[in-house]
């Protein structure tokens, strides 16, 4: 089963969240011989979430690009109608 575009922006939103958390861990203690490496380990996990945030960029221009030329614009809009009350 292929992965889809939603999996790949979940996954980044993750990553982000981790390296925010392993960049605050480290700012808290510089001094802390771990401070180093967590600085590191959030910055792969940046770099690792822009690649699947590009990944799925680009399933989701696959996706269209397969899509048939009449159901590529999407839901139809819905058109509503006002009516007039007429004052008697």
């Amino acid at each position: 089963m292929p992965l889809s575009a939603q999996f790949f922006l979940s996954r980044a939103r993750r990553y982000r969240h981790l390296a925010a958390k392993a960049k605050a861990l480290a700012e808290v203690a510089p001094d802390d011989p771990v401070a180093p490496r967590l600085r590191e380990l959030s910055d792969k996990m940046t770099r690792d979430a822009e690649l699947d945030e590009s990944e799925a960029r680009t399933l989701t221009a696959e996706l269209e690009e397969s899509r048939p030329e009449d159901d590529a614009s999407g839901p139809q809009p819905v058109v509503t109608t006002s009516v007039q009350q007429s004052s008697t």
